[in-house]
C-alpha cells in the first residue's frame, strides 16, 4: 500500500542566548538535517553541540568531533558565543512515529511538537504512569516532579516548549515509552511566574536540583513572597520563589542550580514585600553535582 500520509512544513525558531541552551527539534530528522541547518545558522557564533555520547566544537572556521546527526528524540546542549536566532524550515515531525525509550535515571529527551503543551498533558502520554518522584526538568524553566497519589506533575515548570530540551529521571526499573500527543495548537495556559530579583548564571551546561522549604530561625516561611538564591563564591548560581500547592496544603521552592562538579554553594533569602536581601539563610553548604535531586515533596530539604 502506498503511504499517503501529508507532510506538513513548519518553521522552528530557537533563540540562542549566547551560553548554554538546551535544544531539540521538532523537524522530522528523516526528511531533513537538522545538524547540517542549525551548524550554518549559528555560523561562528556557535561553539559546541553535544549529546550525551557525542559532540562537535567550532573552532577556527570549522566544526570538527564525532555527533553526525540531530535526532528528534534526543537534547542537545548548545553553546554559543553570542546570542544568535536560528530558523529552520522542514517537514513536521509525527510523534507517533517516534517514540521515546526512557531507560532508568537520567534521560536526554527531545520535546516533540511545534506547539507547548501543559507538562502534565504532554507527559500522559507515557506507556505506564511515572513513579513517586519522577523528575522531568529544563535548562531555564525549571523543573516537575511526579506525585504519584494525585497522579500529577507539579513544580516550576509548567510548559513544553517547542525547540527545548529536557531531561527526565526515570526511578522505574523497567525502560518505558513516552509518545507525545498530535497537537493542532498550543494546549499551555500562558502563566505568569513570579518577579525573580535574581538572575543566575548559565555558563554551566549542567545543573542539578532542590525541592526544600524555606526555614528561618527554626519556622517553616508560608509565603511565596521570599526568594532563595544560590551562590558560590558570590557567583548567582540559582534561584527561585516558594509556590503554594493547595493539593499538598503547603509551600514548595523548586530550585534549579548549576555548575561544575565540587562547586561550594550557600543560600540567600529576598523578601519581596520589604524589598531586603537576608543574610546568607544558613552555614549549610552543598557540593554542586551534576543531576543531584534533594528533597521530594513530601520530604522537602531545608
Amino acid at each position: 500500500a502506498l503511504d499517503l500520509k501529508v507532510r506538513q512544513d513548519g518553521t522552528q525558531g530557537n533563540d540562542f542566548s549566547g551560553s548554554w541552551d538546551w535544544f531539540s527539534t521538532f523537524l522530522d530528522d528523516d526528511n531533513a538535517d537538522v545538524l547540517s541547518e542549525l551548524k550554518t545558522n549559528l555560523s561562528t557564533y556557535g561553539k559546541v553541540i553535544k549529546s550525551n555520547t557525542e559532540f562537535i566544537n567550532y573552532a577556527g572556521g570549522v566544526w570538527s568531533g564525532n555527533l553526525t546527526r540531530i535526532d528528534n528524540e534526543q537534547m542537545y546542549m548548545v553553546q554559543t558565543n553570542l546570542p544568535q536566532t536560528t530558523e529552520i524550515i522542514a517537514c513536521v515531525a509525527d510523534p507517533e512515529e517516534h517514540p521515546i525509550t526512557i531507560k532508568k535515571d537520567w534521560n536526554y529527551i527531545g520535546y516533540i511538537s511545534q506547539y507547548a503543551a501543559d507538562v502534565n498533558e504532554a507527559l500522559a502520554g507515557l506507556s505506564v504512569n511515572p513513579k513517586d518522584g519522577d523528575i522531568i526538568k529544563s535548562y531555564r524553566d525549571g523543573f516537575a516532579v511526579y506525585f504519584e497519589s494525585i497522579g500529577m506533575w507539579f513544580g516550576d515548570l509548567m510548559m513544553m516548549q517547542p525547540g527545548q530540551g529536557y531531561q527526565y529521571m526515570s526511578k522505574n526499573n523497567d525502560d518505558i515509552v513516552l509518545t507525545y500527543p498530535q497537537l493542532t495548537q498550543s494546549r499551555a495556559k500562558e502563566r505568569a511566574k513570579a518577579e525573580l530579583n535574581w538572575s543566575p548564571s548559565y555558563k554551566y551546561p549542567d545543573n542539578m536540583t532542590f525541592v526544600a522549604d524555606i526555614v528561618v530561625d527554626d519556622w517553616v516561611c508560608d509565603s511565596d513572597t521570599l526568594e532563595v538564591g544560590a551562590f558560590c563564591n558570590g557567583e548567582k548560581r540559582g534561584n527561585a520563589r516558594a509556590i503554594y500547592i493547595k493539593e499538598l496544603g503547603a509551600y514548595r521552592v523548586f530550585l534549579t542550580t548549576y555548575g561544575n562538579n565540587g562547586d561550594e554553594l550557600y543560600f540567600m533569602l529576598y523578601d519581596h514585600e520589604s524589598q531586603e536581601i537576608a543574610a546568607q539563610v544558613s552555614n549549610q553548604r552543598v557540593v554542586f553535582e551534576v543531576n543531584a535531586t534533594f528533597g521530594s515533596l513530601m520530604q522537602p530539604y531545608s
